[in-house]
């Protein structure tokens, strides 16, 4: 006797089976050819069958194909149990099709039980294609203000050579441009065009479109949009003119907001100490001291493509003048200031006359020739011919009063000569009497002649009037 729970249990594997291979027969789709080779814009052409193998009527949806475009003649058919309608179906490829083969399938199910399908494959063979041209644009995504090279490349993704090829490129970041292409063999690229792109500060900030089309003669092929961002960026360029001058040197300095945001700054620059002296701002800067120097500063608000001049100039003219002093006064120092041969005068009471004492001395470490010094006795003082070491040379009366020369052939290294007369005066005074300068006249080592005085002389008292 067979048992029966091994039948039980193949029933129970195989029933799920059985209603499965039912089901899968419950529509059955075929085709028939009428036209399938066909160009890139043609119309294959099918009939195809839908058999209703149900034990009940039903109505049978068909799904249209989204390959190309399909046009059926009817999307629902209305079905009596275990029948077969036929409907026409047209097929036009997509026009980025490319020659080959294609297998379109055509779905049909039940309105009510989507598990009541069926299908069958539509056979196309595509002899032509268009050009297909992809361009592509190798700028950036994200974009700032500032000069960028825009490389347009078109690609033949096609298996046939295309030629007559031309195209534009246009956005609202720069001017419409053409391009010729020319010919390009199937799947190879070509640099298309190549040119400068400016991306103004006054660009907006956001996302624009770059569109590309291509066409063959006058018939456009393909449409293409690149679209980039131009980000925000605070930017200020600075250009410097340097304007030399004979007295001085003037910096101009041009700010430009070269960025598409508002900028609010200050703009630096640092100098050495030493120029505070000479130095001018317009408009006038903030200055500040800084490490190694000080630095001086303009503060500027600036929108996109706006600028502003700033200027600093360096005034040598204080310079010059104090250069001049210096070398008058050096000049003086070396004719005048380097006194070889010195006087020193004074004056004491000696009774009721003046005694007038001149000491002339040789500082120097060369002994000097031809050494004048000459003395002014101005009135109402009178000479009395009373010499000391050495009468004068010369006496000689001037400006209304008496001069009294001595001439020295040699005055030797640290030798000093003292020279003494006596005055009186030929009318009493009361007070100070001041005796002028004594004039020492020589030459100096490198040929000059040098002029030295020595000092006043003054004495207090009263002298009496000469008899």
């Amino acid at each position: 006797m067979v048992s029966k729970w091994p039948l039980l249990l193949i029933l129970i594997i195989t029933a799920p089976l059985l209603f499965a291979s039912a089901n899968a027969t419950d529509l059955i789709l075929t085709n028939k050819v009428i036209t399938n080779e066909v160009n890139y814009d043609g119309r294959a052409k099918y009939t195809v069958s839908v058999t209703n193998t149900q034990d009940i009527a039903d109505d049978i949806c068909l799904t249209t194909p989204t390959w190309g475009m399909a046009v059926l003649s009817d999307n629902i058919i209305t079905m009596p149990a275990h029948s077969t309608s036929a409907i026409s179906v047209t097929m036009t490829p997509p026009m980025d099709v490319y020659i080959g083969q294609y297998a379109i399938e055509l779905t049909a199910k039940s309105c009510k039980d989507p598990t009541v399908a069926g299908t069958t494959l539509m056979k196309i063979s595509v002899m032509t294609e268009l050009p297909h041209i992809e361009p592509s644009v190798d700028l950036p995504i994200g974009l700032r203000p500032h000069e960028y090279t825009m490389n347009l490349i078109a690609k033949n993704v096609g298996s046939e050579k295309v030629g007559n090829l031309r195209g534009t490129v246009s956005s609202d970041l720069f001017d419409t441009q053409s391009f010729d292409i020319g010919e390009i063999p199937a799947q190879e690229a070509k640099v298309a065009l190549q040119s400068k792109v400016n991306i103004w500060p006054t660009s907006e900030v956001g996302i624009h479109n770059i569109i590309i089309n291509i066409y063959q003669g006058e018939k456009l092929i393909k449409s293409s949009i690149k679209r980039v961002q131009i980000l925000g960026s605070e930017q200020v360029t600075a250009d410097t003119i340097v304007k030399q001058g004979i007295f001085g040197k003037s910096y101009v300095i041009k700010l430009t907001n070269t960025g598409n945001l508002a900028v609010d700054d200050s703009y630096f620059v640092k100098l050495p100490t030493w120029t505070r002296l000479f130095i001018s701002t317009s408009p006038k800067a903030i200055s500040s001291k800084a490490y190694g120097g000080y630095e001086i500063s303009w503060h500027y608000s600036l929108k996109p493509a706006e600028s502003l001049i700033v200027k600093y100039t360096f005034s040598y003219v204080p310079l010059f003048i104090i250069l001049i002093i210096l070398c008058a006064l050096g000049y003086v120092f070396y004719t005048q200031g380097a006194k070889e041969i010195t006087a020193r005068k004074s004056v004491i009471k000696d009774g009721k006359d003046l005694k007038v004492k001149i000491a002339i001395k040789n500082t120097g470490q060369r002994q000097i020739t031809n050494v004048t010094l000459a003395d002014l006795i101005p009135a109402p003082l009178k000479l009395v011919k009373s010499f000391g070491t050495a009468n004068p040379t010369i006496i000689k009366r001037e400006h209304g009063g008496a001069k009294v020369i001595w001439k020295f052939d040699v005055i030797y290294p640290n030798e000093e000569r003292v020279l003494v007369y006596s005055l009186k005066s030929t009318l009493g005074f009361v007070g100070e009497a001041v005796l002028p300068s004594a004039e020492v006249k020589y030459k100096a080592k490198a040929g000059q002649q040098v002029i030295n005085y020595s000092n006043t002389a003054s004495v207090k008292g009263k002298v009496s009037v000469s008899d």
